[in-house]
C-alpha cells in the first residue's frame, strides 16, 4: 500500500491540489474521513 501511505503524507502536509488526484485511485470508501462529494468533479476526468 505504498500509494496509500504516499497519499496520507500529502494530506498531512496540506498540499491541496496535489494529493487530491492521487487519492482518486484509492478505494475512497475505506477513507471515511474524506468528503466524497469533493472528488466527484475530478473523478470524471480521472476515469
Amino acid at each position: 500500500m505504498a500509494s496509500f501511505t504516499f497519499s496520507l503524507r500529502w494530506i498531512s502536509t496540506g498540499s491541496s491540489g496535489i494529493f487530491l488526484e492521487d487519492l482518486l485511485v484509492l478505494p475512497l470508501n475505506n477513507l471515511g474521513f474524506i468528503p466524497l462529494p469533493l472528488f466527484n468533479s475530478s473523478n470524471k476526468d480521472f476515469n
